[in-house]
């Protein structure tokens, strides 16, 4: 099985839990559609406009293939659930200074 980062870090480094890392270069971008809508403010002086997002049709993403999991933003996999390839980056690890660098989790939403 093999790793596909299109997400927008490169690299994205994943760690196992016996502490192997694995790098994976960004090999493209897959993203949501957006459709932004004014919806009024969060207060009464109209000083923070509110505005509601509709995300549509996912682009950049590979073709499904059985010998890879394609890692994505938590948004991408939300709006595709019936892609059981995806998996978004989780269990982010930090170095001292809070940095990220890497994850240890494949995740995909609970059912």
């Amino acid at each position: 099985m093999i790793l596909r980062n299109f997400t927008p870090h490169d690299p994205l480094t994943y760690i196992r839990e016996n502490g192997t890392r694995q790098v994976l270069p960004q090999e493209g971008v897959a993203r949501c559609s957006e459709e932004p809508v004014a919806d009024g403010y969060f207060d009464q002086d109209h000083e923070y406009p509110r505005t509601l997002i509709t995300y549509g049709l996912v682009s950049g993403l590979p073709d499904a293939a059985d010998d890879a999991i394609v890692v994505v933003s938590q948004l991408v996999v939300q709006a595709l659930p019936q892609r059981s390839d995806l998996a978004y980056p989780a269990g982010l690890l930090r170095d001292g200074k809070g940095t990220i660098v890497g994850f240890s989790q494949l995740a995909r939403p609970a059912k």
